[in-house]
């Protein structure tokens, strides 16, 4: 008898009480913040591991260009929040402000967009060691194994760091990336016409997300921030996904996990704003249009064909692709996972949602599939 394991690791739910240790931020949310732990898995009894397959997303990367544009934008508001403070407006304490003081841009991530970080190469080493310790007695009888990332930095650079937290006794080789426009299976999105003419246009999906700025509860959010610089003009919305940048991108590089700008919000304010991830991976990859679940089928017949060689040939593997959290996410629509009946409406936040990137596509989320032989009852 044959059971394949498939196993999203996933932490429960946590609340915090003080602003800078809400640890939801979508799909830049920190992995070691969220995750489960392999070793923890429940064993199957009477079975034995024979072959496994790993999709992986890259561990915690720099922002991308129209983030740093938002954030070097939002960060001319820092003079004046500083100000405010010192004549009396604003509800930002003494210590706030002197870290806000002591904040300097990093020039390096204007050319560095994107990147893997040093705590996304930490991510995939320390999962990696988690898999060694769990699957060892599999992983040095294999008789075969292929590792492949996309071709970016960020997904190379994961790999790499992934086989390096693996039992240096045995040999791993990472195979070369395809070609982005031929890489049908990690990155099958960039090569359907139709996928990048709705889900990927960028125009649609900022039309859904204006509507929910134009929500009650986005607005509570502008006054709520505004009322907390003790800025007199008008915010708008991009300033304030602006500082949210700020707050998640300085957060992922230090050890502390915190940010003064993670201070500017309330717990009940980044809970909004989280929101707007949501919409954007729902459409781009998500429930949002019927395709995005098709395009993830063609890596799950990769997961198929390994594990039918080992119940046929005897042919156990061990497979690991490095790709992005599109590709999770349509993996997810694929297998029917976290959807929700009434969708992800952009005019009204659902608490409840089962479609929350910050619990399913964190930095380094990943999908395992193990496949067991078992005895007969």
């Amino acid at each position: 008898m044959w059971l394949a394991n498939i196993i999203v690791l996933m932490c429960m739910e946590q609340w915090y009480s003080s602003a800078n240790l809400y640890k939801y931020f979508g799909g830049k949310t920190l992995y070691d913040d969220v995750r489960g732990d392999i070793r923890n898995a429940s064993k199957l009894k009477g079975c034995e591991p024979v072959s496994i397959w790993l999709l992986s997303r890259h561990g915690t990367r720099n922002p991308s260009e129209q983030n740093l544009r938002d954030m070097k934008n939002a960060l001319t508001l820092k003079t004046d929040i500083i100000r405010n403070h010192e004549e009396g407006r604003g509800e930002l304490g003494d210590m706030e402000i002197k870290e806000l003081r002591e904040y300097e841009w990093n020039p390096d991530l204007d050319a560095t967009p994107y990147l893997l970080i040093t705590r996304g190469y930490k991510e995939l080493n320390e999962y990696a060691d988690r898999i060694n310790v769990t699957y060892f007695s599999l992983l040095k009888r294999l008789k075969a194994h292929h590792i492949r990332p996309t071709n970016e930095q960020r997904t190379i650079e994961s790999a790499r760091s992934f086989v390096a937290g693996l039992d240096d006794s045995l040999e791993y080789e990472i195979e070369a990336p395809l070609d982005k426009k031929k890489d049908f299976m990690l990155l099958p999105y960039l090569s359907c016409d139709l996928h990048t003419r709705e889900a990927w246009n960028v125009t649609k999906r900022l039309s859904e997300i204006r509507k929910y700025y134009q929500t009650a509860e986005f607005q509570e959010v502008l006054a709520s921030v505004q009322k907390r610089l003790g800025i007199q003009a008008q915010l708008s919305p991009i300033n304030v996904t602006g500082l949210y940048n700020l707050c998640w991108s300085q957060r992922s590089t230090l050890l502390t996990g915190t940010s003064p700008w993670c201070k500017l919000f309330t717990n009940r304010d980044l809970e909004v704003l989280e929101y707007i991830q949501d919409i954007n991976s729902n459409l781009r990859s998500g429930y949002g249009f019927p395709f995005n679940g098709h395009l993830g089928r063609l890596v799950l017949s990769d997961l198929l064909k390994k594990f039918q060689a080992e119940v046929y040939n005897t042919k156990p593997t061990f497979t690991a692709f490095f790709a992005h959290d599109s590709l999770i996410d349509m993996v997810y629509c694929a297998l029917g996972l976290f959807h929700d009946e009434n969708g992800i409406d952009a005019k009204r936040r659902n608490p409840h949602r089962k479609w929350r990137s910050s619990k399913i596509t964190p930095f380094a989320a990943n999908i395992l599939a193990v496949l067991h032989k078992c005895r007969s009852s």
